[in-house]
């Protein structure tokens, strides 16, 4: 066999850390505040229900990101978190306690924490965002798990690497699929106009296939589950040693 092809087949893969000071150890550096906000402490407040937020410029827009915070105190009401200014895409209200974990799709550059409905006084920490997702091109419907790609059930979009094999060669090709609900998940090895492989359960499964050209593309088929521990080596057979 050859070496792994496939680049972050387990989606395990993370970028480096984007957020300035995510732990407010060093006063208000790196972050954008408005209204009552306290940037050196991660405060949050709003006596009397105006806005107060606290944000950085630190997205691309369409990209996929890990964003994880905690919620170190909690005197009075909620907060809203967003990928765009002002934006409610990620989570319109969040109030408890503890760490809080994310992976989205931006919607503009900024990361934010605002206040939400009236009157508020929250405390955030140790706040974290890197981007994740790199290497796999994601049609409409996918998305990224924690160390899975998911579908939503949407049918004929697609999953893929572009150019990690060569036309014409034989290939090992592992997989694993998980939380499956319904449909199917084509296979394409090369070309983009044949399925060389069906699957509609859960399992690991493997498949040897001569690939027609030089991309590698899950399509779904109104798939509704994830995928991971993807996996493509050549088959070389054997050769001559000493």
């Amino acid at each position: 066999f050859g070496p792994q092809l496939v680049q972050n087949g387990d989606f395990s893969q993370e970028g480096s850390e984007l957020v300035t000071n995510g732990d407010f150890s060093n006063g208000g550096t790196g972050w954008l505040k408005s209204g009552e906000a306290d940037r050196s402490l991660g405060k949050i407040i709003s006596t009397s229900g105006s806005l107060s937020s606290l944000t950085q410029v630190i997205l691309t827009l369409g990209k996929r990101y890990k964003l994880q915070f905690e919620i170190t105190d909690n005197t009075n009401g909620s907060i809203k978190v967003g990928s765009q200014n002002g934006g409610l895409d990620i989570d319109a209200s969040v109030n408890s306690l503890g760490i809080h974990t994310y992976i989205f799709t931006s919607l503009g550059t900024y990361i934010s924490f605002a206040r939400e409905g009236g009157i508020t006084d929250i405390t955030i920490d140790n706040v974290s965002v890197k981007e994740v997702g790199q290497n796999w091109n994601l049609g409409t419907g996918w998305s990224i798990g924690e160390d899975k790609a998911v579908c939503d059930g949407s049918d004929g979009v697609n999953m893929f690497q572009n150019g990690v094999i060569e036309n014409l060669k034989k290939y090992k090709i592992s997989f694993s699929i998980l939380n499956y609900v319904s449909g199917f998940l084509n296979g394409r090895i090369g070309s983009a106009n044949s399925n060389d492989f069906t699957v509609s359960s859960d399992g690991n499964y493997s498949f040897n296939i001569i690939s027609d050209g030089t991309n590698l593309i899950f399509r779904s088929s109104s798939f509704n589950g994830s995928i991971t521990d993807i996996s493509v080596i050549e088959i070389i057979g054997d050769k001559p040693r000493i």
